[in-house]
């Protein structure tokens, strides 16, 4: 079973003074740009989910919109759910994912909330990871979301950035 997890793109700087409020702030033109480059990276990597679970903030659901386009998958099958919110504890991830009919799962959320959703996949207290922007991470498990993973990538933005290359 595979985990990925995706962290949303560049958004509107909170110090803007036309920042809407958080859950509302959106990718900036260039994080859109550089969203999508990743995303295709993640497709040269031969990324396949069954199902995108998004936070409902904005910018997350953008984020999770790009990457299903660029997977292939159907962006009317996204489901937004809360337990990705920032402040969420990892352990509400696992409860969705219990949810899910699924073997590939890509959670679309924020930082540092993925980390420690990887952090609690692996067995660990502290992070294990630090995601980037648009950086992605991938744990896979032997059977169950119950079990222990392995954290069997990380990659930056740039590399996916880079990857995409090969396929533009």
């Amino acid at each position: 079973m595979d985990l990925y997890l995706l962290r949303h793109g560049i958004a509107i700087s909170r110090d803007d003074p036309r920042c809407p409020p958080d859950p509302e702030r959106s990718l900036t033109a260039r994080g859109v740009i550089r969203t999508r480059r990743a995303c295709r990276g993640l497709r040269v990597l031969g990324v396949e989910v069954d199902a995108i679970v998004s936070s409902p903030y904005l910018r997350a659901w953008q984020t999770a919109e790009i990457a299903a386009d660029e997977l292939g998958f159907d962006p009317r099958r996204i489901v937004r759910d809360e337990r990705l919110e920032p402040a969420q504890p990892p352990r509400a991830a696992f409860e969705m994912l219990r949810e899910f009919d699924a073997s590939s799962v890509m959670l679309v959320g924020h930082a540092p909330n993925l980390d420690f959703i990887a952090a609690h996949a692996v067995g660990s207290a502290e992070p294990v990871t630090e995601l980037k922007k648009a950086g992605a991470a991938l744990v896979q498990f032997d059977g169950s979301w119950d079990q222990r993973g392995v954290l069997t990538f990380v990659m930056e933005p740039r590399a996916l950035r880079k990857l995409r290359k090969l396929i533009d």
